[in-house]
């Protein structure tokens, strides 16, 4: 299907149809974003961290959560409560970091406005949710 297929078929579709992605984009969508995710969490541990406690801190997520490097993005509650598992409150600095790389390497979103008091994990889902009706709608 041409790019211009996509579009006249985006004017013609109903609401619903508009809402849910195609499955190719879909999968792109989530790559792109799976991408995004690990490179703002490598950024925002290479921020704080040196070389040697950041992949200290990737072998640990790895062996004592099961979290490898590649699949944070896959399991960010998982993440969210393994980071808190390993630096209690300290975790929310590296959170916070983690969220401005985000930010950092989408620059087109400058503000995302949250409402309320937001937990990581709900910031990064529907951070996802909004970019993915910006850039896959």
């Amino acid at each position: 299907m041409n790019s211009e297929t996509k579009i006249e078929k985006r004017l013609n579709a109903t609401f619903l149809d508009i809402v849910c992605l195609e499955k190719e984009e879909t999968i792109q969508q989530e790559t792109y974003f799976n991408r995004l995710i690990n490179e703002a969490t490598d950024s925002a541990f290479s921020s704080l961290l040196d070389n040697v406690n950041k992949q200290a801190l990737y072998h640990t997520l790895s062996t004592r959560f099961g979290i490898s490097k590649k699949n944070i993005s896959s399991n960010i509650e998982g993440f969210s409560n393994a980071l808190e598992q390993i630096f209690g409150q300290g975790a929310y600095l590296l959170e916070a970091c983690i969220i401005r790389a985000l930010h950092n390497k989408m620059p087109i979103i400058k503000i995302f406005p949250v409402h309320g008091k937001v937990s990581f994990t709900e910031y990064v889902e529907s951070f996802c949710k909004f970019f993915s009706c910006i850039f896959f709608q």
